[in-house]
């Protein structure tokens, strides 16, 4: 009977040592490996030392460390699907190769192209100095005024270029890119010869309420004006969103305007100022200041050979909602 107990408390142990075993064994074996970061599209391709790069890809989660070449990165921001980094120091121009360490191992590489840093200049680089928006919101439009622009020049949203819809050498109109999400940008614009300096801009949910006097809209869009076409200033000019509302604009030379609105008294001084050639106007009226381009003309009259409806959008920059103008053409009545 004792030796039959015996051989059975062997049993036991040995089924015991074995499920241990087992259950080590599957423990083991259910441990996930680290997934390698796989690298699918860079953006942009080619860009100057300490601009922002946005790699697409899958497993960047995990991601730890960035190489151009063989030069590491540091790493902005990350999720499993999008890695936002920096071109480092110490490159030089020229194309390199980019990988995304992990866990799991090193990617494959993607080409990137390092251009030449050229040291600030305001003379030659592009220069925003404002930035006024139409609500804040993708797909809305931005105006930018500075110094320096070209139709050639492109306006990036921290990696996300924008479409640019009409440009001169001091006012570029673009709509924020819909990809776009709610947070924080840096907007930055490249010539021939370089970049500019960042501008800070926030893409935001929701805007202040628009101000009483004037009927304000969002959604309208601008073109470039024809070749040859004079805009005009001196006239009064009707809110096409409220028709009976209307402001008055006078030319007072000089690059200077008086602005008042339907009812309201002629202003002591001018409010305003404009440049044709560099396509913007600005003027305060009831407290509020708005800036803006003419967009493109239409209603073209071939016998006259001109157009007879001219057009002006602006933004105010209280609230970001647009004020769309337009007059006749005194010819075509």
């Amino acid at each position: 009977m004792i030796s039959d107990k015996i051989d059975l408390l062997r049993r036991r142990s040995k089924i015991a040592t074995l499920c241990v075993l087992l259950g080590a064994m599957l423990f083991t074996c259910s441990e996930p490996e680290a997934a390698k970061p796989v690298a699918s599209a860079i953006g942009p391709e080619e860009d100057e030392i300490g601009a922002e790069v946005l790699i697409i890809g899958s497993n960047l989660a995990s991601a730890t460390g960035v190489t151009f070449g063989t030069t590491p990165s540091s790493i902005v921001g990350q999720t499993d699907t999008e890695l936002l980094t920096i071109v480092p120091p110490g490159l030089s121009p020229g194309p390199t190769e980019v990988t995304v360490t992990g866990p799991g191992g090193t990617s494959n590489s993607l080409s990137f192209n390092v251009l030449p840093t050229v040291p600030f200049d305001p003379t030659t680089h592009p220069v925003i100095n404002e930035v006024v928006a139409a609500q804040n919101v993708a797909g809305e439009l931005l105006l930018l005024r500075g110094n320096n622009f070209s139709a050639e020049s492109t306006v990036k949203f921290g990696t996300v270029e924008a479409d640019i819809l009409t440009a001169t050498s001091k006012v570029i109109a673009v709509k924020i890119p819909q990809s776009l999400s709610v947070a924080s940008y840096t907007i930055k614009v490249r010539n021939a010869i370089g970049s500019s300096e960042g501008k800070p801009f926030s893409v935001t949910a929701t805007q202040p309420p628009p101000p009483a006097g004037l009927t304000l809209v969002n959604g309208i869009s601008v073109a470039s004006l024809p070749p040859g076409y004079v805009p005009p200033i001196s006239n009064f000019w009707t809110n096409t969103s409220a028709p009976s509302e209307g402001i008055q604009l006078n030319d007072e030379s000089g690059g200077k305007l008086s602005a008042f609105l339907q009812g309201e008294s002629f202003p002591d001084e001018p409010n305003g100022s404009y440049d044709r050639a560099g396509n913007w106007v600005e003027f305060t009226v009831g407290g509020v200041r708005y800036f803006g381009v003419w967009t493109a003309p239409t209603n073209f009259d071939a016998e006259l050979g001109e157009y007879c409806l001219n057009h002006m959008v602006l933004i105010s920059t209280q609230s970001g909602k647009q004020l769309a103008l337009q007059v006749e053409n005194f010819n075509c009545q």
